[in-house]
């Protein structure tokens, strides 16, 4: 397992908050909500050996326990016979404690980035449906399919949803550093112009007064 070399919500190398126009809150979020929908590509692809997938599978044994606490429960929705006789109901827990602390590994096995910035967990504090706050956790659960393995695959990608809904929400779009400055020298241009003309009034008035008008 590897350390993180940066933090996944850190800002782009050599964009300064000031030229990007972007609060770094919303900068940290938007590197973050990128590097999961890439963790997340990767995770959801199959393997080369035919197996699973690319990430290691949506099952039990492929989630990091330090984050992930999963359990299975006898699921109350259809399901045929199997409905109240097997525990076929996904409960899914992220444990943001654990989450989002700055010592843990990346080992590219979880399907999103960690540790998640302080600036996405806040939302999630604050706006989360699925947010527990005893257990300073998210909870999804998932029971539409008959097994557990389709209802945990099912929690895993509600749970991706949620984080990258919240990690994006409100964020602005900063203007790209090229397009301002192309602005800029528009702005110069026309006060070039309109100085260049004052000019020209002033010396016509200049001249009317030398000649006695």
């Amino acid at each position: 397992m590897h350390k993180l070399n940066s933090h996944p919500g850190s800002a782009p190398d050599g964009e300064s908050e000031s030229e990007s126009e972007e609060p770094r809150s919303q900068q940290v979020r938007r590197a973050w909500s990128q590097a999961l929908a890439s963790r997340r590509a990767q995770w959801s692809q199959p393997s080369a050996k035919g197996g699973g997938t690319g990430g290691g599978g949506s099952s039990r044994s492929a989630l990091p326990k330090e984050i992930f606490d999963v359990s299975f429960s006898r699921s109350q929705g259809p399901g045929g016979q199997n409905v109240n006789k097997v525990n076929t109901k996904a409960n899914v827990r992220l444990l943001l404690a654990a989450a989002s602390s700055p010592s843990i590994f990346d080992s590219g096995k979880s399907p999103l980035p960690v540790p998640i910035p302080r600036e996405v967990v806040s939302r999630l504090v604050e706006k989360s449906t699925y947010y527990t706050q005893a257990s300073h956790s998210l909870l999804v659960s998932s029971e539409s399919l008959r097994t557990q393995e389709g209802n945990l695959s099912d929690a895993i990608e509600k749970l991706l949803d949620h984080l990258h809904q919240h990690a994006t929400a409100d964020l602005i779009n900063p203007t790209p550093l090229l397009q301002k400055e192309k602005v800029q020298r528009l702005i110069a241009r026309e006060k070039g112009k309109l100085k260049k003309v004052k000019s020209q009034r002033s010396a016509v008035k200049s001249g009317r007064r030398d000649k006695g008008f």
